[in-house]
């Protein structure tokens, strides 16, 4: 079953993000994939992705977690619907937990692999005001 597969890359996935390692995480991605992080322009193609992952880990982001809450399948392209939480940089002396949601489009490549069309997602707070 696909929704199995995409459950062990979207573990890939968190366990890059969390030991740093942007070039494993950028390796989830088509040539071609957008990615779509809140408050700056889309992203677009792997070496990009890769770049953005590691100035997210330079500003303090870290210490992601996801948990898939739905998984549809359309033949060789897989729509997986998450929850997020992630600690980010604030204003204060301590760091925040940022909860929020997204979707993952994946597709099936020609060498059999899935891979990231579409990493898009988005805070179930509004962005801080200073």
């Amino acid at each position: 079953m696909v929704s199995v597969n995409i459950q062990s890359l979207v573990a890939r996935y968190v366990e890059a993000f969390n030991r740093g390692d942007a070039a494993s995480l950028a390796a989830l991605f088509a040539e071609d994939a957008k990615f779509m992080p809140p408050y700056v322009p889309m992203v677009v193609g792997k070496r990009a992705i890769e770049q953005t992952v590691k100035n997210f880990r330079a500003m303090g982001v870290r210490d992601l977690s996801l948990k898939t809450v739905e998984v549809q399948e359309h033949g060789d392209v897989v729509i997986e619907v998450s929850a997020y939480q992630v600690t980010v940089p604030s204003s204060g002396s301590q760091p925040a937990t940022e909860a929020g949601k997204d979707v993952r489009i994946w597709k099936q490549q020609d060498d059999g692999a899935y891979r990231l069309l579409v990493d898009i997602w988005n805070s179930n707070s509004p962005p801080a005001v200073s």
